[in-house]
């Protein structure tokens, strides 16, 4: 599984491309599936609450490639998806503040009466 996430104002896109093809047994996902885990994981990230409504996902665009683990064929198995697959995607977008946490460092650097504080990380 492979996700970007990208926020821009008021509005966020996550993105499974490269996510791998469907797979033989039954652990693929349905949209719907992804969609449910998708606003899962963002309930429990924002402070805010979300309602759950046809609206909720509004400023959230969700891209799945056809053919995926995550858009399987009509024919795919998907009992697995429902609970193994789902679990990771929510497994994956909760980690995320996290990366980008660990991606900034402070290193604090001390020389005789001269002290600084060097912070290096993401910029926006």
């Amino acid at each position: 599984m492979q996700v970007a996430l990208e926020i821009s104002g008021p509005r966020m896109t996550i993105d499974f491309s490269g996510t791998g093809g469907v797979h033989p047994g039954n652990l693929n996902a349905p949209p719907a599936v992804v969609k449910a885990a998708v606003i899962y994981a963002l309930r429990s990230l924002v402070a805010e609450p979300i309602p759950l409504n046809g609206g909720c996902l509004e400023p959230v665009e969700i891209r799945v490639p056809p053919g995926s683990l995550l858009d399987p064929p009509d024919a795919s198995a998907v009992v697995g998806g429902n609970v193994e697959t789902s679990q990771r995607i929510v497994d994956v977008l909760l980690a995320i503040p996290g990366l980008l946490l660990s991606l900034s460092v402070i290193i604090l650097l001390g020389f005789g009466t001269v002290n600084a504080a060097l912070a290096v990380g993401l910029g926006s």
